[in-house]
């Protein structure tokens, strides 16, 4: 029969007496047995012996039961639902029809009272049933074919997701070792999601994150991220803690959200994650904490919550203890720059008495007394009802006790302006190089189009109000920018030349009389074509010191600086020009050469002498390796695949941290780039050989990573460059310790097609370079950070 216990009735067997015999009588028999078993169940639940084990002796699905014997089944699972059968947790017996299952950490955290509390049931009913000691076992196949409602930790999380008062009500009446369980569970719930495809993880963590389930120290329940733990080695700030004694006078009780005493800043109840003796409960549930967006109190945290509440729209209330703070926060660390980009933290001045207002940094800008920037002038020629209006910081700093020029440099590096801004637009119609750009234009739109073009707003009406101080902004502004600002470019599509010309703003400049001369004892402004470097004003005369009229070649020979004299001579051009074709310097360069030849000549010497003297020599500089990738489409995508498996560099070393920089070894892969045919390696920068070979016969070089962590978050072997000792001392000391040239060169790589990339190095003008497989790797790791970024 496959039954697990015994019938005994006068079936009419077969012959070999093996079975059953096929007989109607018998079905009218086996009606009267399934009742029989039906109802043997109250007397083996009255007398102590219908537990969870004995549901093992129960029929169930996985039985293959014949179809003879199905009345049975039929029958015992009829009696389960309607009748009290169904062992419950509490001891007693239900009907099945009105219980609830769940995994064993939910029913023993949530009891039947709590149950029936949550769902609004009879909090005197037995709601739980006896969960079986496996799952998948007879017992629980048996369970699974009852009408027994399944209740999961995703249907409490609904529950709580309600904030209902009654159940803030109960959760606030449960002690804290509880919630260390209930923390504990939800951290469970959270582990589990790896095993679904990844928006069930983020589906699941944003859910948790925003429940309102964390316990904090005056009794508030808050959402993870508004929530912070506190160390015993911590004191809370006066200023950003809950007023009890304030409540406690006006007779009102912590757990009141909205009271107007309280604060932002919040401490987690310790009890919740720290009390009692089990110590693996206490880490998972601070584990959970953590995980929904609690963390440790530090100077980061404290200013985030100062700025939450003290410089969010609707709610500024500044300090000037507040804005020292932030201003050695970024000193210390400038990468924390970005904390402030979206908090009004700036009082501006409005040029109106007894009013104050307040802007993020990205709507103010600076100028004297902080910093002597000149753009005053151009926020002048601007509307207040334009979207490119900015204004300027108030002078009320000036009270601060801050030093002017520190105040003025935190600003700058928040966000609020000192040069000029630019625009990209699409090249417009009355741009002077139009037809020549766009002569391929089509009226198809296609994702590989290219239509750039830079412009400053409202640039012209300034170009038309001259001044020394203007000059010196657009000068200061152009000797900051990339070069790519220079040019305006376009193509139709990918089967078109990309096309290029000067830019908007290269052609305003070119056209407008800005450029400061020296005339007598006064200045005039005139086109850059017609200026002269040796007019230019100099400190002392009329022009505010630190003028950097000595840079930014390639900007002046674009907007066509001193072109005028340049056509003058050109004679003295061409002569030059015959000079170099034949390897000199200039014509005066030549005419010395000459000289010496005539002079070694009539003393009897030749040039074949001096040349066999000099090709004797050993020449000490190799000739720079090359190397390009053959396939590069499928080398991005193998760099990709390995930047999306590699982990985040860790903050503190460890075992693990060891190993992985073990496998990232940037050694091998440079020492094979930069060795050439010859087999001689190269230095990156001073392109020289490396100084020495070691023991093994291997050049000695060193290696060390092109930009800070801030810019390469995961470790990887083309981020780092091959150098000998000399060069990298001066690469960390001037390049990897100022954020502005990293920052610099950072750009001029992702945007450069050279294999040489130019970097200061203090007064050392020189180059990095590259060869082609490494130059391509490199963008493509830069491109795969932004893009995740």
């Amino acid at each position: 029969s496959k039954l697990r216990f015994h019938l005994h009735a006068p079936f009419a067997s077969t012959v070999a007496r093996d079975s059953v015999r096929d007989d109607s009588a018998h079905d009218e028999l086996l009606k009267h047995l399934a009742n029989l078993i039906a109802e043997s169940m109250s007397t083996i639940r009255d007398q102590g012996l219908l537990n969870v084990e004995f549901l093992a002796t129960l029929p169930n699905n996985t039985d293959l039961l014949s179809s003879f014997y199905l009345p049975i089944r039929e029958g015992l699972i009829d009696a389960f639902n309607k009748e009290k059968l169904t062992p419950t947790k509490r001891g007693a017996h239900a009907a099945a029809s009105v219980c609830y299952r769940g995994a064993r950490a939910l029913s023993d955290l949530i009891n039947d009272k709590d149950l029936a509390t949550l769902l609004g049931e009879d909090p005197f009913l037995p709601l739980w049933i006896a969960n079986p000691r496996q799952r998948n076992q007879r017992e629980d196949n048996f369970l699974n074919m009852l009408d027994i409602s399944e209740w999961t930790t995703d249907d409490f999380i609904g529950v709580l997701e309600t904030e209902s008062e009654q159940v803030m009500e109960w959760l606030k009446e449960k002690p804290d070792d509880w919630y260390q369980e209930l923390y504990g569970l939800l951290g469970e719930f959270l582990s589990s999601a790896p095993s679904y495809p990844s928006y069930v993880t983020r589906k699941r963590k944003n859910r948790l994150s925003n429940l309102r389930i964390v316990r904090c120290s005056h009794g508030i329940y808050r959402v993870g991220s508004d929530c912070h733990f506190l160390g015993d080695d911590i004191e809370p700030d006066e200023d950003l803690q809950l007023d009890t004694a304030v409540l406690e006078e006006e007779n009102q009780s912590p757990i009141q959200e909205d009271s107007k005493h309280e604060k932002d800043f919040h401490y987690v109840a310790k009890g919740v994650y720290s009390s009692g003796q089990n110590k693996d409960q206490q880490e998972k549930a601070r584990e959970f904490l953590k995980t929904i967006g609690i963390c440790e109190v530090d100077e980061v945290e404290r200013i985030k919550m100062i700025l939450k509440q003290r410089y969010t729209h609707g709610s500024i209330k500044p300090r000037f203890q507040d804005m020292k703070r932030f201003i050695a926060l970024v000193e210390d660390d400038p990468h924390k720059k970005s904390l402030f980009n979206d908090y009004f933290i700036f009082e501006v001045d409005l040029k109106r008495d007894n009013a104050r207002w307040f802007s993020k940094p990205g709507e103010v800008f600076v100028d004297s007394p902080y910093l002597d920037t000149g753009l005053t002038a151009y926020y002048e020629t601007i509307s207040e009802n334009s979207e490119d209006f900015k204004r300027a910081l108030s002078p009320n700093y000036r009270k601060s006790g801050i030093a002017l020029e520190r105040f003025g440099k935190f600003a700058e590096t928040v966000g609020a302006q000192t040069k000029l801004a630019l625009k990209e637009e699409t090249i417009p119609s009355n741009h002077p190089e139009n037809p020549w750009l766009k002569r391929d234009e089509g009226n198809e739109s296609n994702i590989t189009r290219i239509d750039q073009d830079y412009i400053i707003p409202r640039f012209k009406e300034f170009l038309d109000r001259p001044s020394i101080n203007n000059a010196r902004l657009i000068w200061r502004t152009m000797n900051s920018l990339d070069e790519k600002y220079l040019k305006a470019r376009f193509r139709g599509n990918q089967n078109h030349p990309l096309r290029t010309g000067a830019s908007s703003l290269v052609h305003d400049l070119r056209n407008a009389k800005w450029v400061p001369q020296k005339n007598g004892d006064s200045i005039a402004f005139v086109r850059p074509c017609d200026g002269l470097r040796e007019h230019l004003p100099v400190e002392g005369f009329l022009w505010p010191k630190g003028y950097p009229h000595d840079a930014g070649e390639k900007w002046l020979d674009e907007i066509e600086f001193s072109k005028a004299a340049r056509e003058q001579g050109v004679e003295h051009i061409q002569r030059n020009q015959k000079a170099k074709d034949l390897g000199f310097d200039s014509g005066d360069d030549a005419e010395k050469w000459a000289y010496l030849a005539q002079n070694l000549k009539e003393k009897g010497i030749s040039i074949d002498d001096v040349k066999s003297q000099f090709s004797s020599q050993d020449n000490t500089t190799p000739n720079f390796p090359t190397s390009s990738s053959k396939n590069r489409k499928r080398r991005s995508q193998r760099i990709m695949e390995q930047l999306r498996n590699t982990p985040p560099k860790a903050e503190t070393p460890d075992v693990n941290v060891q190993i992985r920089r073990r496998e990232t070894d940037p050694h091998t892969e440079l020492r094979e780039l930069y060795t050439n045919d010859s087999g001689e390696m190269a230095c990156q920068i001073c392109k020289e050989e490396m100084p020495f070979k070691k023991r093994d016969g291997e050049y000695y070089f060193e290696t060390v990573e092109m930009l800070t962590s801030y810019y390469f978050p995961k470790e990887y072997e083309a981020q780092f460059l091959a150098l000998c000792p000399e060069c990298v001392a001066r690469y960390k000391y001037f390049v990897k310790e100022d954020i502005e040239a990293m920052e610099a060169l950072k750009n001029q790589l992702m945007n450069s097609n050279d294999l040489k990339v130019s970097v200061q190095l203090g007064e050392l003008e020189t180059s990095i370079r590259f060869v082609e497989t490494h130059l391509l790797d490199l963008k493509d790791v830069l491109y795969h950070y932004e893009k995740e970024h």
